[in-house]
């Protein structure tokens, strides 16, 4: 019998083609009398505990958060895997802080250049000096993450602004700036300077300007601009329009498929000759029949449609 919280629902599973399902459920623990089927450590009162229920299973398998997610990583049918906060019953029912910190956790699961969770404790083959042997299929990641912690600091600063011409031509100033520091302001400048220009009427008092904390809050306001390392220049736009997608897609807690772009966007990084055709990029490991057909767009647009359609909100 269920409790309120791990009642399956119609948001607490998966279905895969065969039919099978997956039940998840989030909660703190009522008691210390439940153990975590991976670690096989107690969980203890209050604290939070993720359950899974399998489609052979009769009744939910109770994880502590990090352990859940290391068993997350070794399940075998991936279409099962828990990929978002909305099949999670009982998540809504955690502390906002608690809600936040989960997000992020199956974020960085799904994010590739993210090396997380830490593998399980395994013993290891020794070589014959003694060391650990290295994975020698382990591949890095392409994508070069830069944080907003790593913006540079911004210095008290205002600007007198007595006319029109005065603000317009501080938003021209400030779109260039703002760009340099990284961020992804529209690709289009009117509509880089609207944006700018709200933000500096925010941040008038009479004819001063606080320049400062206007670019306080665009830092706060705009996207860093994606960046990642291509073998092949030609390629470059390719595989920045893929990791934009990806981007995009976390941003709407769709981890799966952001992360399916971003390893479309290392695969097309990796290649050192010019990405011709969609069919030619499907030979290769990640590349589908739906991203192949992207690729091709962008190839004869200069742009997929997709992208366009997320960067203008619609």
């Amino acid at each position: 019998v269920f409790s309120r919280r791990t009642e399956v629902n119609r948001n607490s599973f998966k279905m895969s083609e065969e039919g099978e399902k997956m039940t998840y459920s989030i909660e703190y623990a009522k008691s210390s009398r439940s153990t975590c089927k991976l670690s096989k450590e107690k969980i203890e009162k209050g604290e939070i505990r993720i359950g899974k229920q399998g489609p052979n299973e009769d009744y939910l398998s109770w994880y502590k958060v990090l352990p859940f997610f290391q068993m997350l990583a070794r399940m075998r049918k991936k279409d099962l895997r828990l990929k978002s906060t909305d099949e999670l019953a009982g998540f809504d029912d955690l502390k906002e802080e608690d809600q936040t910190q989960i997000e992020k956790y199956i974020s960085d699961f799904y994010d590739e250049a993210i090396d997380w969770p830490p593998q399980l404790e395994k013993k290891r083959k020794k070589s014959s000096d003694g060391d650990d042997d290295a994975d020698p299929d382990a591949k890095k990641s392409r994508v070069q993450q830069i944080r907003k912690s790593d913006l540079p600091p911004v210095s008290d600063e205002t600007q007198e602004c007595p006319g029109m011409d005065d603000l317009k031509k501080l938003a021209a100033s400030l779109v260039t700036r703002i760009r340099e520091r990284g961020l992804q302001l529209p690709e289009d400048d009117d509509a880089a300077r609207k944006r700018i220009g709200s933000l500096i009427m925010t941040n008038k008092n009479g004819d001063t300007v606080d320049v400062a904390a206007v670019i306080k809050a665009a830092d706060a306001e705009f996207k860093l601009k994606q960046s990642i390392e291509c073998d092949h220049p030609q390629n470059q736009t390719l595989a920045l329009a893929f990791l934009e997608l990806g981007a995009f897609c976390a941003d709407e807690k769709d981890y799966m498929k952001a992360n399916a772009y971003k390893k479309v966007a290392n695969r097309i990084a990796e290649q050192t000759e010019p990405i011709t055709s969609g069919k030619e990029a499907q030979k290769l490991k990640d590349i589908g029949k739906s991203s192949a057909e992207k690729i091709d767009e962008f190839l004869t647009t200069g742009t997929i449609a997709k992208l366009q359609s997320y960067k203008q909100g619609t």
